[in-house]
C-alpha cells in the first residue's frame, strides 16, 4: 500500500476493496471499517462488492454487530443492498446463533 503510494499512484475502490478484504480476513473488522470511512472521506465511492466483502467476512467471523454497521454504511453511501448483501446480513445472525435476529432480517429483506 504504502509503495503504491509513493509511486503515486492512487487507490480507487478495487485497491480499497483489496486492502478491506485482507483486514477482514484477519478478523480485523474494526480497522476494515475505519479504512472504509477513510476510502469515503478520500473521495473513493465504495461498491456493493466493497460492501459484501465485508459482509463476507462478519458471517465469517460470527459477527452479526459489524454486519448491521456495514449495512448502516452501505445504506449512507446510497449504495444499494443486493441480495447477496442481504444474504450475508442473515447469515451473520445465523453464525452467531441468533435465530431471531436472522428472521428479523429475512423480514428487512422482503421490505
Amino acid at each position: 500500500w504504502r509503495d503504491m503510494l509513493a509511486a503515486g499512484i492512487a487507490p480507487n475502490e478495487v485497491t480499497y476493496t483489496v486492502l478491506l478484504k485482507g483486514l477482514a480476513q484477519e478478523g480485523l473488522l474494526a480497522e476494515a471499517a475505519g479504512e472504509l470511512e477513510r476510502m469515503s472521506a478520500e473521495g473513493v465511492a465504495p461498491n456493493v462488492r466493497t460492501f459484501s466483502t465485508l459482509l463476507r467476512n462478519c458471517v465469517r467471523h460470527a459477527n452479526p454487530a459489524a454486519a448491521d454497521r456495514c449495512f448502516e454504511a452501505m445504506r449512507a453511501a446510497c449504495v444499494p443492498p443486493d441480495v447477496a448483501s442481504f444474504e450475508y446480513q442473515i447469515k451473520a445472525r445465523c453464525a452467531a446463533m441468533d435465530a431471531a435476529g436472522a428472521w428479523a432480517a429475512l423480514g428487512e429483506m422482503e421490505r
